[in-house]
């Protein structure tokens, strides 16, 4: 196994690495991660400032929510390529739908998020993990770079609609949410 796949932690790991570091200060970021460019560059910059150890999680891909074909890459080869970046100290696949189980296992000194979420107030995974980190003695910061999205890139530059089906999916976004469309 080489050194960088010895970063990426399953559950048990996890737990036994956390105990190990519970006199350092810990990093949470948690997000997708599906196509990495330099806004999450800055944004790993940012986070690890505020402690010693960055561990990134990211969203196991059944749980992904970002609209058709997403993720792109499979969480095995996301959680490879984020642990091949030096700055990065564990990548963990996170098997939820948010992040509180997570945070209340590694009870970080400070949870991490992009600038792009400080306004999504009525994001109810973000409302949730806020309070587990709160509930765990940490701090919620939002960091300050450009704000870049992965979604975004990719849907402008790789997801072949035409401009009439970009619209009517635009307006069916506005209209419905998630929960209208899925069987469960």
């Amino acid at each position: 196994m080489a050194l960088n796949e010895k970063k990426i932690l399953d559950h048990n790991k996890l737990i036994s690495k956390i105990s190990k570091l519970r006199n350092r200060k810990i990093v949470l970021c948690h997000g997708v991660f599906d196509l990495l460019h330099p806004g999450h560059i800055e944004y790993f910059k940012e986070a690890k400032s505020y402690g010693e150890i960055l561990i990134v999680s990211l969203t196991a891909d059944q749980y992904v929510n970002k609209g058709p074909f997403k993720p792109v890459f499979k969480h095995n080869i996301r959680a490879f390529t984020l642990a091949n970046l030096e700055i990065v100290d564990f990548v963990f696949i996170n098997e939820s739908a948010d992040a509180v189980k997570l945070i209340n296992i590694i009870k970080p000194n400070f949870y991490i998020k992009g600038q792009d979420y400080k306004e999504k107030t009525k994001d109810i995974n973000l409302v949730k993990e806020k309070k587990a980190v709160k509930k765990n003695n940490g701090l919620t910061q939002f960091t300050s770079g450009k704000i870049f999205s992965s979604t975004q890139l990719l849907n402008d530059n790789f997801v072949s609609f035409t401009k009439e089906q970009g619209q009517i999916i635009k307006k069916l976004k506005s209209k419905f949410s998630k929960k209208n469309f899925t069987s469960q």
